[in-house]
């Protein structure tokens, strides 16, 4: 991957690729994408991001899923770009609220895919929470 065939040296090479101190920059409508187990952008960091996001934002946290973009089991069998193109064409056209700051867990195979009830806070991903719930 990247061309680096070396393990160690694309490790020192991937913990340079992030994010933080971005967010607070980014205004506009943001939507992420993230699976629970993505192995480049692990839950954490990539939960610790979309708070530090100032604009409008919403996260979908695919259960079960990866990095790998593929049909999923979380959308129906489906890619989940028309979903994130529908997304976004609702931003754009003034469909979603301006302090819009939701979270939805999408769960693997079940219910109504990244239309299902926001979760009540980005914590309440971690397993141990949703078993409580």
């Amino acid at each position: 991957m990247a061309g680096i065939h070396d393990e160690a040296e694309f490790d020192k090479m991937a913990e340079r690729m992030h994010l933080f101190g971005y967010g607070e920059k980014v205004k506009c409508y943001s939507l992420m994408v993230l699976g629970e187990y993505d192995p480049l952008c692990h839950l954490e960091e990539g939960l610790a991001y979309f708070q530090e996001v100032a604009g409008p934002k919403e996260i979908w946290i695919l259960e079960n899923e990866n990095h790998v973009p593929r049909p999923s089991r979380n959308f129906g069998g489906m890619l989940a770009d028309p979903l994130v193109v529908d997304w976004l064409k609702d931003a754009l056209t003034d469909k979603k609220p301006k302090d819009l700051n939701q979270a939805v867990f999408v769960h693997d195979r079940t219910g109504a895919g990244p239309y299902s009830k926001p979760i009540s806070g980005v914590e309440d991903v971690y397993l141990g929470r949703r078993l409580e719930i």
